[in-house]
């Protein structure tokens, strides 16, 4: 019987973006990620920040079908010259997270909003019924059209700061409702018309904010 083949950080890296984010108890600070080695990372030296003995992050895929949630231990102390530290991983505790599996959020009463169409001068009030980084559902008196990518516009308040977020999807089923219509709306690189790194930094920035909005559930 063949032996199975050890995972390591290497290959669980394959196709991953060259940047880790850094959490951080009010968002998250992008690094750059330096190099990949079998079973550690070498990220740019954080700014200003304290050095821990370990650091939580999250790295993002090219082609978009997730994120990495990364735990990892302070190797080494970071060198003024080289400017990089090194975090040694489990590859058996890296967690993969799919899109469709991000942490999902409910709003009650949902959330006042607004969403305008691609092409479209003028936004429609809507209401935020759930929300995750990959995407929401969202109720409207008006009807919204299911072929173009629509923004949406709100405003989330997290001890005493107000985030304001503006993510873009595009719908992928609707359910008629009494006195409106309600909306599944897929967020990521299939529906979107912003750069990839814009839409990375929002996949974290609205993970993230889930994240401390569970917290406080």
């Amino acid at each position: 019987m063949a032996k199975m083949q050890k995972k390591s950080v290497r290959t669980m890296l394959e196709g991953a973006q060259p940047f880790f984010y850094m959490m951080k108890s009010d968002g998250y600070e992008k690094l750059r990620l330096l190099e990949v080695r079998d079973d550690s990372i070498v990220i740019e030296l954080p700014k200003g920040a304290p050095m821990r003995r370990t650091m939580l992050g999250i790295i993002t895929f090219a082609d978009g079908s997730g994120v990495l949630e990364v735990d990892g231990r302070v190797e080494a102390e970071p060198g003024a010259e080289a400017g990089s530290i090194r975090l040694a991983l489990d590859a058996s505790r890296l967690n993969k997270m799919e899109r469709r599996a991000f942490p999902r959020i409910s709003f009650a009463p949902p959330l006042e909003a607004s969403a305008r169409a691609q092409g479209s001068a003028t936004g429609i009030p809507v209401r935020i019924v759930n929300l995750s980084a990959g995407g929401l559902r969202v109720e409207s008196a008006e009807k919204l059209p299911p072929d173009k990518p629509i923004s949406f516009r709100m405003e989330i308040e997290i001890d005493d700061e107000v985030h304001e977020l503006s993510p873009e999807g595009r719908i992928v089923y609707e359910i008629p409702i009494e006195g409106g219509h309600s909306y599944g709306v897929s967020f990521g690189h299939g529906a979107k018309s912003v750069q990839l790194g814009d839409d990375d930094e929002r996949t974290v920035d609205l993970i993230n904010i889930v994240n401390r909005l569970l917290i406080r559930e």
